[in-house]
C-alpha cells in the first residue's frame, strides 16, 4: 500500500510518498519547500505544496496521512483550525531573556521532575504565557507545527502526545504508569494559561481525522490522518527504535539521540535534569526513554556553505573529498549554546588549530559535531544503564560520509544510516499506515558505514580537554 508523509521542519517542509510491502519501505516520491521563519499560513501552504508535488510525482493514490514536525514551533489558530497569527518558533534567541522571566513561579528542577524537559526560553508553556500577556484574541487556540496542516487537511485542532510533551505543561508519568493525556491544571495556572488555549492531545494511535474532500490530489476518499508527532521520535521508530537496546542519533537542522530505558529500571530523573536531557516516553506512549538533544547540526553546516560559498570554494566537492591530514582542526560546535552534556547557555562555536581555508574548516566542524555527539550518545547510554547499539538518520549523516566515519570511529563500529532522503516525512507515512492497520512495523533500508579512522581516540580526548579549559563553575569563558 501507499502513504503520503510530510515532515514540517525548521527550514524545510518535506513530502514522501512511500510504498509499503510487507517488512519494507521504499520512498517513491519526495518533495521540499522551504519554511518561512515566521508565516503560519505560508508554513501550511509549503506542506500542502510539497505534498501535492510529491503526490504528482508519484503518480500513485494514496491511502493514509502521516504527519511530524519540530517539536515547540506553533501559532494561533481559530476554532476551525485557521492560523491567526506568526508562527512562534523554538529558536527565538532575541528575547530569550525576557521569556524566561515569565518562567518566574516556575522551579526548573521541579518543573523536569515534573514534565521530564528542561526549563529553557523555547518552551512552549513560556510562548503561551507571553501570548496571554499580550492579551490573547477572543476564541484563539495553540496549534503546534504538525496541527496546524492536520488541521487545514481535516478541521480539526488536535495534537499528538510526543509534541504536547515538550510544551513544559504534560506531566509525565512514573516509569510503567500510563500516558495521561490531560494537560496539568498546575502548571498552566502557574503560568497563566488558560486551559481552553492549548489543543487536545490525541491518545497514542487514535486518527486526527479524515482528509477533506479536494484537498490533496493523488489521496483515496476518506484516507485517515495520523499525526505522527516530534519529528526526532518519529524517526528514531522508523530506525528501529520500539525497544530497549538500540540508540538513534537523527540528524537534521537540529540533532537528538534518543534511546528507550529498560522498564526495569527507571532513568535517573535528576541526573538527566543536571545533564539538560529530556525525560520522554517513545512514539507508542508506553516506554520511557530520554533525548539528549542539541539545535546546532545543520545549521553548522548550512552556514559554512554560505561562507564556503562566499569565498569561492566548491561547496560539493569539499563535502566529497577527503578530510585534510591537520589533525589539530577542530570545532567547538555551540552556536546557540550547549544543551547537553553540561548544559551552558554562554558556549559558543569556536574553531581551533587555525583554520586557513574552508576545506580546513569544514574538517573542524565534523570533527567538533562528531565528538560532540559522541558525548551524547555516552549520556544516553548510561541514563539508560546499557550501551545500545548506535543507528544514525538524517541529512548531514547520510549525505556526509566523512562526518559518518568519523562517527563510525568514536563509537568503534560500524555505523548503520538510515538510507531514505525523507526519514521523518517516511517514518510519519509508516507510522500513519500501520496505525491505521494498514501495513506492519516496517525495517528501512541502511548504509554500513565502516569507521574512519581519523585519529578518534586523540581526537575525543582533545575534544574533552578543550572543554575542560575552556569551562569554568560560571559557564564558558
Amino acid at each position: 500500500m501507499r502513504a503520503l508523509g510530510l515532515d514540517v521542519g525548521s527550514t524545510h517542509v518535506k513530502a514522501a510518498v512511500v510504498e509499503l510491502e510487507g517488512a519494507e519501505v521504499r520512498e517513491l516520491s519526495v518533495a521540499a519547500r522551504p519554511v518561512a521563519r515566521r508565516d503560519a499560513l505560508g508554513l501550511v501552504s509549503g506542506a500542502l505544496d510539497a505534498a501535492r508535488a510529491a503526490l504528482v510525482d508519484a503518480g500513485v493514490v494514496v491511502e493514509v496521512v502521516g504527519i511530524a514536525s519540530m517539536a515547540e514551533t506553533g501559532a494561533l489558530v481559530d476554532p476551525d483550525g485557521g492560523a491567526r497569527g506568526p508562527l512562534l518558533r523554538w529558536d527565538r534567541a532575541a528575547d530569550a531573556d525576557a521569556r524566561l522571566a515569565l518562567a518566574h513561579g516556575l522551579d526548573p528542577v521541579a518543573l523536569h521532575a515534573a514534565t521530564g524537559v528542561p526549563l529553557t526560553a523555547k518552551l512552549p508553556l513560556l510562548t503561551w504565557a507571553a501570548l496571554v500577556r499580550d492579551r490573547l484574541p477572543a476564541g484563539a487556540r495553540w496549534a503546534f507545527a504538525a496541527d496546524l496542516v492536520g488541521a487545514v487537511l481535516t478541521g480539526v485542532v488536535a495534537t499528538d502526545h510526543t509534541l504536547a510533551g515538550r510544551s513544559g505543561a504534560l506531566r509525565l508519568p512514573a516509569a510503567g504508569a500510563p500516558l495521561d493525556t490531560t494537560w496539568d491544571a498546575d502548571l498552566l495556572a502557574v503560568a497563566g494559561v488558560p486551559r481552553a488555549l492549548p489543543p487536545r492531545i490525541l491518545s497514542p494511535g487514535e486518527p486526527l481525522g479524515t482528509v477533506r474532500r479536494g484537498m490533496l490530489p493523488g489521496v483515496a476518499g476518506g484516507a485517515v490522518v495520523h499525526l505522527a508527532g516530534h519529528d526526532h521520535a518519529v524517526v528514531a521508530r522508523l530506525a528501529g527504535m520500539r525497544a530497549p537496546g538500540i540508540a538513534v542519533h537523527s540528524l537534521g537542522t537540529t540533532e537528538a539521540v534518543l534511546a528507550l530505558a529498560d522498564p526495569a529500571r527507571p532513568v535517573d530523573r535528576a541526573l538527566a535534569g543536571r545533564e539538560g536531557v529530556s525525560v520522554v516516553r517513545g512514539v507508542d506512549g508506553e516506554l520511557e526513554g530520554v533525548l539528549a538533544g542539541s539545535p546546532a547540526a545543520g545549521r553548522l553546516v548550512a552556514d559554512w556553505r554560505s561562507r564556503a560559498r562566499a569565498a569561492g570554494a566548491d561547496v560539493d566537492a569539499l563535502l566529497d573529498g577527503a578530510a585534510p591530514a591537520r589533525p589539530e582542526l577542530l570545532a567547538l560546535p555551540y552556536p546557540l549554546g550547549r544543551q547537553c552534556p553540561s548544559p551552558d547557555p554562554e558556549a559558543r562555536l569556536e574553531l581551533l588549530g587555525d583554520p586557513g581555508d574552508p576545506a580546513e574548516e569544514l574538517a573542524a566542524l565534523l570533527r567538533g559535531m562528531a565528538a560532540h555527539g559522541a558525548g551524547m550518545r555516552a549520556l544516553v547510554s548510561r541514563l539508560c544503564g546499557a550501551s545500545p547499539l548506535v543507528v544514525a538518520a538524517g541529512t548531514p549523516v547520510r549525505g556526509n560520509p566523512r562526518l559518518a566515519g568519523l562517527m563510525a570511529a568514536l563509537a568503534a563500529d560500524a555505523l548503520p544510516v538510515v538510507d531514505l532522503a525523507a526519514p521523518a516525512a517516511s517514518g510519519a507515512a509508516a507510522l500513519a499506515a500501520e496505525r491505521a492497520g494498514l501495513a506492519a512495523p516496517v525495517v528501512p533500508p541502511f548504509r554500513r558505514i565502516e569507521p574512519d579512522d581519523d585519529g578518534a581516540p586523540d581526537l575525543a580526548r582533545r575534544f574533552a580537554d578543550a572543554l575542560t579549559d575552556r569551562t569554568t563553575p560560571g559557564g564558558h569563558r
